[in-house]
């Protein structure tokens, strides 16, 4: 009987409520499939605190803590100057890259961040999600570690979003892992290669509560961003100045 808020939405995109508090969410490919630059097109705002886009609006006002498991010190430094040249600075980034760690470390150190900035963030990228676990295949191990995402979301009162790879035969997320994503995930975006043209690539939401989001395009620039494309894949804005210099 007792009066629940509704979960707040630290984004929107099209208008449309995504990535709420006390939630966790996916990011599904195939390797190469441009994972990264599709999420940080969609989140740049989060760090920025304001829209860079019409089609994403954040709004919480929160840290944005981003954790890599897979890339090298080097290539996860490129994620945060991308961000940054689409940003105009760092503000709200929070950005550790735990690669040399082993699984179980790694979760000690993200439950030590979150404890660190509790009631600061409001959104936890965890890019490589079965390195948090040995074994994905495990079904004991998988759940495990996503009833550890809904209880950070739910104790720590932000979203979480995580990010695996898809199979190639079936474009599913990986094995038992990916199968308890699905099931408890608020949302799950797919990324994958257009298949005509390699530097253009898709996202769709596969699966979602609410309202959908429709299909969108995004390919890399000269400059090693993310930008919109329309269906003849040009860029949707073609206007080069900063957001927040226009």
């Amino acid at each position: 009987e007792d009066e629940i808020d509704k979960d707040p939405y630290v984004l929107l995109v099209d208008g449309i409520g995504k990535l709420s508090k006390g939630n966790i969410s996916a990011w599904q490919g195939i390797a190469k499939s441009k994972k990264t630059f599709g999420i940080t097109l969609t989140v740049a705002g989060l760090v920025r605190g304001e829209s860079l886009h019409p089609k994403f609006q954040p709004v919480a006002g929160g840290k944005l803590v981003w954790i890599d498991t897979e890339q090298s010190p080097y290539d996860a430094q490129k994620v945060t100057k991308r961000l940054f040249k689409m940003c105009g600075g760092d503000y709200n980034l929070l950005f550790y890259a735990l690669r040399k760690y082993g699984a179980k470390t790694r979760v000690q150190k993200i439950e030590a961040i979150l404890e660190k900035y509790k009631g600061q963030m409001d959104c936890l990228i965890i890019d490589g999600i079965r390195d948090l676990i040995i074994d994905f295949n495990d079904p004991v191990e998988s759940s495990e570690i996503t009833t550890k995402l809904m209880a950070w979301s739910i104790d720590y009162n932000i979203h979480i979003s995580v990010v695996l790879h898809a199979n190639k035969s079936d474009g599913n997320m990986r094995g038992h892992l990916g199968t308890e994503l699905e099931n408890k995930c608020e949302t799950v975006f797919a990324v994958k290669k257009d298949e005509q043209y390699k530097d253009v690539s898709h996202i769709e939401e596969k699966f979602g509560r609410g309202k959908n989001v429709e299909p969108f395009k995004f390919k890399v620039n000269a400059e090693g961003l993310p930008e919109l494309v329309d269906d003849d894949h040009i860029l949707v804005d073609d206007d080069d100045t900063p957001p927040w210099e226009r």
